[in-house]
Parts: C-alpha cells; structure tokens; sequence
C-alpha cells in the first residue's frame, strides 16, 4: 500500500528511471549467480539442432575433429574414433554426471563407447568411464553374472563366490579380463637376470611411458633432450619424469627446465642430459612417465634394464631413416605419418604396407593369429598406437598388466571378467547412459574443461557411422557458497 502511494506520486520519467534501474539491479544479479553458482550446482545440455541457450548448448564447445562428426541431419553422428569437445563453465566443480542418448548401429564391430575428461594435456591422459560395451552386454546373456555395487562378476562357468574370493585366487594368466578397472597383482618373472650391458633405444619424441622390471640393479636411464622450436608454448618445452612402483606410488620426480628459447624459430636446442639411477629397489614393476611436449626429442637413450615395454603410443622420430624394429602384443595396430617425411612403406610381420598422406591415422590389420606381431618401420616420424605395449626387441617385451575387454580382443580362453560398468537403457532405438565423473583434479583452463567420446576402432576414411548422439546432459556438483566461506573461516 505504501508503495504504491510511493510510485502514485512519482513522476513519469522517474518511474522510467526506477524500472530501468531495476532491470539492471537484476541482471545483475543473474549474472553474479551464474558466475559464482552459490548452490555448487548447475546442469548444461547439449541437443545438435538446439539453441545456444544459457545454460545449454552455448556453453559447449564445438566437436573435433571435424573429419570425425557429420552434422547433417539433426543428431551428431560420429565416424572416427575419438571426438573432443569443450564445456565453459565459471568455477571449477567436483562431479560431473553426463547422460547421454545414442544410438549404435554396428556392434558387432564397434562393441565399445566411453566417456573420458581430459587430466593431463601434455600425455593427452584422459579419465575413461564406459557409456556402452556390447562385448560385457552379449556375455552377461550367457555367462554367471554377480552385480557387486558398480561392479559386476561375469563367470563362464561358476567358480568364485565373489570379486574378493576371484582377487585372493588369481585365475591362470589369459583366464581373467578388466573392463574399466585395474587390481595390480604381484608380478614376478621367474627365470630373469639382471644385466650391465648397455642398451641404446631409438630416438622418441613428445611424451611416452614404458614400465621395466627391476630385480637386484639399479634403476637407470640416460637420455639427452632436444628442443626443436617449432611449436612456441607460452609454458616452454620443460620436461617432468615420474617414477611409480607397482601400486602406482610415487619413487621418484625429476624436472628439466625449458631451454630459454622460447621462439618459434625453428631452432633446434643444444643436448640437456637427464639420468635416473635409483638403487636397491625391491623387486617388481616400475613405470616410468616421461612428460614432455612435441617440441622436445628424446635422443641417446641409453640404459641397461632388459625388459622395457613401452604403453600404448609412441612418435619414432628416427630422421636417420634406420629401420626400427618393434614387437606388440597388442589387438590392434594403428599408424599415422606426423610429417611427409613419414609416408611411405612400412612392414608387418613381414608383409608390405603403404602410408599414402600425412595426418591421417590408418589401422593395420594383423595377418597372422599370432600373439606378438612384429612391425619395421622405415620413415621418419611416425606415430604408433596399440592397445598393448611395444617393445623394442622380442626379449624385452613383457606386460604387467591384467588382458582388458577391448574391441578387437582375442576371447579365447577367458573365463572370468570383471568390470565396472552400468550398462545403457534401452528407450526404443536410442539408448541413455549416464556415468558419474570424478572431475575434482582434470585440467582446466581459461574456465574450459576437455571431454571426449571414443569409439575404439572407428576410422574417418572409412566413412561409417559408429554412432548417433541425440543429446548431451552435464550435470555438474561441487562446493556450495557455503562451504566455501566455512573453509575459508576454519
């Protein structure tokens, strides 16, 4: 009442002045919600044939590759392997649940799709969570299967009464498959010696890891790093190498500075040398992280260990054109010239195969059933990817690690999986995943936070649709105002 008897009196153009000063007030106001988010909660979602609306599909990033998506019609079909997008948000927050409505249309050759939040930009690291696997889903069908929290239990043929009884009976090695989970059992290799000879690897470039076994030596690593200067990084070309035992606990840390130059000259930097010797270890597993841009090679390598197994990628820099040999007990064999210096032929258990372009990843299928192939390469920069290891003698290959479900795998002889996997509803055609994240420790920068959905197997020059995604929902959660202020105050 005696605040419209507060307006009646006003004149016409102050009452212009008081709306107009409102809406600002509360715009405002808006905007300092959104940009602090007091709650801790906010919900952004992605539909291809949506508006940029806020809260919606203008707070993603556009998905990469382009060669990888179609976007015609009115759903995001993808039709190479990995795609990345970006979502903006205006603090950092601690978990994430996506849900995702898809759509697959070759299973049987496609089996898996996953989720990842980017954790590490130099490794490219990537959190994987499953949003299908059709391999898990066909076995379920068929096998004993025990759900165990987000765990399930799959048996071909009853044995254990639980994932803790199957972990305190280690099954024969080729009996047991992860999917989306890691237990690190000991690993012992029974008939090894110790060697002082030294081994000289060829030149790497970029990051790289590769476990070793140690038993009586010292751990030891030589290697001189070069920066290229090519690529100008407003961080520098530093690098870091992690040592981890077998239960992934740190063992030691070494940093190598950036060499001044920070120019984008093409200037290639004189040798800094870096050694690891770590004596008196106990006997086991060890991985060694090397963290490193694509500006910097790695060259004179040099160390006695005897068995060495490089993870999953590697760049052979190798401008001396030398063949290199690799050994892989890996499913699958990918191959990518970085430079046209790279194309040109290259060998597989012998047989002949050509790269035709640069930049473009081609996937080498093995001839033989055989469980190490064996690959020469004869370019210079040439990328590698498996799903397994690589090593650069037969004797030297070894790998830790439990055999994983993956699409191309070998399921001979299995007997038991385990795996942390919730599988899709079905909504007609289109199915909805929803995995939970752990986004409280990725990379983050400028307020963007890196996603990817992957389709192992799935190459762009083959032009088939893995997938259709219809939508996207982010729901995101982490500190409230609240909490904030009280952690602040304590």
């Amino acid at each position: 009442m005696i605040l419209a008897l507060f307006m009646k009196n006003l004149s016409f153009r102050i009452k212009i002045r008081l709306i107009l000063w409102s809406i600002v007030v509360l715009a405002g106001l808006v905007l300092v919600y959104f940009a602090v988010l007091p709650f801790g909660r906010a919900t952004y979602n992605y539909h291809p044939s949506g508006h940029a609306i806020l809260g919606g599909k203008g707070f993603f990033g556009n998905f990469t590759p382009t060669d990888r998506i179609d976007t015609t019609g009115d759903n995001l079909k993808i039709i190479g392997g990995s795609v990345y997008f970006s979502l903006f948000t205006p603090r950092r927050f601690e978990k994430a649940k996506m849900t995702i409505v898809f759509r697959g249309f070759d299973y049987e050759s496609y089996p898996i799709m996953e989720a990842g939040v980017m954790v590490d930009p130099i490794l490219r690291n990537y959190r994987l969570y499953s949003i299908s696997n059709y391999i898990i889903d066909h076995l379920a069908g068929e096998w004993k299967t025990k759900k165990e929290g987000d765990l399930m239990l799959l048996q071909k043929e009853p044995k254990y009464s639980s994932i803790d009884n199957l972990l305190d009976n280690v099954p024969p090695k080729g009996e047991l498959a992860f999917y989306n989970y890691q237990y690190n059992f000991p690993y012992q290799i029974n008939d090894y010696q110790a060697s002082s000879k030294i081994i000289s690897l060829p030149d790497l470039r970029g990051a790289y890891q590769f476990y070793t076994y140690i038993n009586n030596e010292t751990l030891n690593w030589s290697v001189d790093f070069y920066d290229l200067n090519q690529n100008a990084d407003k961080n520098g070309d530093a690098v870091k190498i992690y040592v981890y035992d077998s239960q992934q606990k740190s063992v030691a840390e070494y940093d190598l500075p950036d060499d001044g130059n920070r120019e984008d000259n093409g200037q290639m930097s004189g040798p800094r040398n870096l050694k690891i010797s770590l004596p008196n270890l106990p006997a086991g597993v060890y991985k060694v992280e090397v963290k490193a841009n694509d500006d910097v090679v790695s060259r004179q390598i040099q160390t006695t260990q005897t068995k060495l197994a490089f993870i999953s990628h590697l760049w052979l820099y190798n401008h001396s054109e030398a063949e290199i040999g690799l050994w892989t007990d890996g499913s699958f064999l990918k191959l990518k010239a970085a430079d046209p210096l790279g194309v040109g032929e290259m060998l597989l258990n012998g047989n002949s195969f050509f790269i035709p372009e640069t930049y473009k990843q081609y996937k080498v299928p093995f001839s033989d059933s055989q469980t190490i192939n064996e690959l020469k390469v004869l370019r210079p920069e040439t990328v590698v990817e498996t799903s397994g290891v690589f090593s650069f003698s037969p004797e030297a290959l070894f790998n830790p690690d439990t055999k994983k479900i993956e699409a191309g795998a070998n399921l001979a002889g299995l007997k038991e999986i385990v795996a942390r996997y919730n599988p899709p509803v079905s909504l007609g055609i289109w199915k909805q995943a929803t995995v939970e994240m752990d986004i409280s420790d990725v990379y983050r920068e400028k307020g963007q936070t890196n996603f990817m959905i992957s389709i192992p197997g799935l190459l762009a020059e083959n032009q088939i649709v893995g997938a259709e995604i219809k939508s996207i929902s982010l729901e995101l959660t982490g500190k409230s105002l609240i909490d904030k202020i009280k952690e602040y105050v304590e």
